[in-house]
């Protein structure tokens, strides 16, 4: 009976033994199956990969850390994909600032020095533009003055004929004002130079 229940006892110690094994050998798996999926850049395997760690071994700080710097990574390069570079940095400086494993600082590091070349080049593409537009503006304005200034050079000469015209007509009336004051006196004296010659025949 003694032997019975010893060898009982020894046979589950071995079966948890080998459960144990086993759950260890599947958390070690998932682990580097993870840490593989994120230096590929392959986030939403490496989800799965530490979510089986985690099933393996429930609340481990070694994968639950994994996982969450998994799921900013995602975030950091969906961001940059995206054009929101602000967003992309902000995930990766959490993931470099605490620094929990190499393979995921590394891609973080990666996916920070993306986004702000990107935010650089944007922004040196918009001052770029700036002057060009300026330029635009102010060769316009150039065109507009010198069209203006041309069309009132070609408006000049016309005016002043018109004023020369106008003074020749003004001149030619005063002129003949002038013979009609004139000749009124010359045959005002021819009347009474007449009246004279008749009163003196009569």
């Amino acid at each position: 009976m003694k032997k019975f229940f010893t060898a009982t006892i020894f046979g589950l110690i071995l079966v948890l033994g080998a459960c144990g094994g086993e759950g260890k050998e599947n958390y070690d798996q998932a682990i580097r199956s993870g840490l593989n999926a994120v230096a590929a850049g392959q986030y939403n395997k490496a989800e799965a990969s530490f979510g089986q760690a985690l099933a393996s071994k429930k609340e481990d700080k070694q994968a639950t850390v994994l996982l969450a710097h998994t799921h900013l990574l995602k975030q950091a390069q969906e961001s940059l994909n995206e054009g929101n570079f602000d967003d992309a940095i902000h995930s990766a400086n959490v993931v470099i600032n605490q620094g929990a494993n190499k393979a995921a600082v590394r891609k973080a590091e990666a996916i920070k020095t993306a986004a702000v070349d990107a935010k650089n080049k944007k922004a040196a593409a918009r001052a770029a533009s700036r002057p060009a537009s300026s330029g635009s503006e102010q060769s316009a304005s150039a065109s507009s003055t010198s069209g203006s200034l041309k069309s009132d050079q070609a408006a000049s000469p016309s005016s002043t004929s018109e004023s020369d015209r106008s003074t020749g007509e003004s001149a030619g009336s005063s002129g003949s004002s002038s013979q009609t004051a004139e000749s009124s006196p010359q045959q005002s004296a021819q009347k009474q130079a007449e009246a004279s010659v008749a009163r003196a025949a009569g």
